[in-house]
């Protein structure tokens, strides 16, 4: 192949299977994959002199509080990293009805959150009747909410299992309530990271391919990279390269989020457990690599503390993002203290 870079046919479109040609990512925007492979072993304190020189005008942060709202907890993919995920024939399994996530939503919705993620993971039971039914009731109970969710790994599978194409797929659940696609599921491209990673997940290309088409549907979408594994720095500024090929080409990215694989509220350490140092080293790169992403956000999860919270903003984070977490084995919310991280940034 041209460039080094495998291929493969999706959907009619060839799209990036592996990002491993380094000319694939000239500098467009932003710096170049070298640049930003040698940013990960420079000091803290000239990445964040870097992320001040990088912005043209210091930008306002804000506290946003996300609700995130479970209607299962099955999921055949097994990845290693999740702490949250159960088999489909285990005993603590879980597929709440559409009537009970709107109850659900309704009780969210006293505690008046910036926006709810809705979060179901993919087994094969589910149904393309079955997320709308759900989408839909909780639009009902949330009328006024953004409601994000679904990740491009949920449209490609009700695509196949559907017979459906993938922009069939993204027009109904558009139309059934959904504001925004969750960047959940795109770890890092690396087909070498995703076959220890993520192994029954879609590739990377097919993730990207989910995406340019749910921007150009008129969906918009957030996208993250998990770190704290055994990704290398340049596999993670070349996956940074590729959102932002993306991101010039389609200005459908919202946000963008790094996620560390500590042992926290939806993930479990593997690999190499990122320090909170770390976190702040990814939303810096992170920031720099994105220019043309309206904001990086922080979410105030393991490793992150208050003290080094406090910091976040001096490398990028334009929104800190505290959880609210509605599992669905449970029976009531995690609500998130948000007065302390106030305090911390001084808000």
């Amino acid at each position: 192949m041209p460039g080094g870079a495998a291929r493969e046919l999706v959907g009619g479109s060839k799209v990036l299977f592996e990002a491993s040609a380094t000319e694939r990512f000239t500098a467009r925007a932003g710096v170049s994959v070298a640049e930003a492979v040698a940013l990960y072993a420079a000091p803290l304190e000239e990445l964040a002199s870097a992320v001040a020189a990088a912005q043209a005008a210091p930008r306002p942060g804000r506290i946003l509080h996300v609700a995130r709202l479970e209607y299962g907890n099955i999921c055949a993919n097994a990845c290693p990293h999740c702490a949250q995920s159960r088999p489909p024939m285990a005993a603590d399994a879980v597929l709440l009805s559409p009537e009970e996530v709107a109850r659900r939503a309704a009780m969210l919705a006293e505690l008046r959150p910036h926006h709810v993620h809705l979060v179901g993971r993919w087994h094969p039971g589910h149904t393309f009747s079955y997320v709308l039914d759900t989408l839909a009731a909780v639009r009902e109970a949330l009328p006024d909410t953004l409601i994000e969710g679904l990740s491009a790994q949920q449209v490609y599978d009700l695509a196949e299992a559907e017979k459906l194409s993938v922009d069939t797929v993204l027009e109904r659940l558009r139309d059934a309530g959904l504001t925004r696609l969750t960047g959940d599921g795109g770890e890092v491209f690396s087909s070498r990271v995703r076959d220890v990673l993520c192994p029954r997940k879609i590739t990377g290309g097919r993730w990207l391919h989910v995406m340019r088409r749910a921007h150009a549907l008129g969906i918009t979408s957030t996208a993250s990279m998990t770190f704290g594994h055994l990704e290398t720095p340049r596999e993670k500024a070349e996956h940074l390269a590729l959102i932002r090929d993306l991101q010039e080409e389609s200005g459908g990215f919202e946000a963008y989020w790094p996620e560390p694989l500590a042992d926290g509220y939806r993930t479990r350490a593997v690999g190499n457990p990122p320090t909170a140092e770390d976190f702040l080293r990814e939303l810096g790169i992170g920031r720099i690599m994105l220019p043309t992403i309206p904001r990086v956000q922080c979410r105030f999860v393991p490793p992150m503390t208050l003290e080094f919270l406090a910091q976040a903003p001096a490398f990028g984070a334009d929104e800190i993002v505290c959880l609210t977490c509605f599992r669905a084995a449970s029976d009531s919310p995690e609500i998130a203290d948000i007065e302390p991280v106030r305090a911390a940034l001084g808000l």
